[in-house]
């Protein structure tokens, strides 16, 4: 599963964890896409594509507590997370990195980026909001596009890739269907 609370820990890419299936009983949907990283940061180590539904949104505005541990904002958050690495595919001297979200049905809205930035010897994290909203309906696959994110410039556009990202998704994920 591409998707992952934070506190799982990470992998290198988003497509190495995907799940390809949706569980009929919890009304779960997928929306499936590609990011792109242009003007990637070399010792940028993370990048974090946070997303939420308004309940999760709620809690982090409300900065609940967990009993068993001091306040852990991560706690709630959900993303895709790209390490330092090489992407699915490359097009262009640009590489993608695939995802899926399965979750309940519902509205939900990627609403922050986080790049951390690792020299070695200096750290640092740099954040942008976002606002990308994306519904998922139980029991479908639906396509979100390609996220572009230009980091330097710290622009985001969604592409529309849908016949190029279904031959990928089909020669990876011959499953999943859009």
């Amino acid at each position: 599963m591409a998707i992952i609370p934070f506190l799982n820990g990470c992998v290198s890419l988003p497509s190495e964890t995907t799940k390809t299936f949706m569980d009929e009983s919890k009304k779960e949907g997928m929306i499936v896409g590609t990011i792109s990283l242009e003007d990637r940061k070399s010792i940028a180590s993370g990048h974090y594509f946070y997303y939420a539904n308004d309940s999760i949104k709620n809690k982090l505005a409300l900065k609940e507590y967990d009993a068993t541990m001091k306040y852990n904002s991560t706690k709630w958050k959900y993303g895709i997370i790209i390490q330092n690495s090489k992407g699915d595919f490359q097009e262009d001297k640009k590489w993608y990195y695939m995802f899926t979200i399965v979750k309940p049905e519902g509205k939900y809205n990627f609403y922050e980026i986080e790049i951390f930035l690792n020299s070695g010897y200096m750290q640092s994290t740099w954040k942008m909001p976002i606002n990308l909203p994306f519904e998922i309906e139980a029991g479908k696959v639906k396509y979100i596009g390609e996220i572009n994110l230009k980091v330097k410039k710290g622009e985001l556009n969604l592409i529309d890739k849908i016949e190029r990202d279904r031959m990928k998704f089909k020669e990876k994920f011959p499953n999943i269907s859009f």
